[in-house]
């Protein structure tokens, strides 16, 4: 169990810092889906500038987009621990 909170942890993290790196015609972010969206009048620079006080108003946090996001990279981290921890324990057998 502690393993899956790792995995939990770690998928949090991911997702929350692709909002930071992954942009979408610098108005949408986050990966594999975006999650943020920002509705103002003028292209934002960067992640950072949504929180100012004059773009803040104009932004759009999707949080059921965010938990979808979080569970798909779960699955996939989830799902290749288990592929690694099968393929070292078949070889500590031979």
């Amino acid at each position: 169990m502690p393993d899956n909170k790792k995995i939990i942890w770690i998928s949090i993290f991911i997702a929350l810092l692709s909002t930071i790196f992954i942009s979408n015609k610098s108005t949408t972010f986050g990966a594999p889906f975006q999650w943020v969206t920002f509705y103002g009048k003028n292209d934002i620079n960067n992640f950072f500038s949504l929180f100012t006080s004059k773009n803040f108003t104009q932004t759009n946090f999707n949080i059921g987009i965010l938990a979808i996001n979080i569970l798909l990279i779960y699955l996939v981290l989830f799902f290749v621990h288990k592929k690694f921890k099968i393929n070292v324990s078949k070889r500590k057998e031979k």
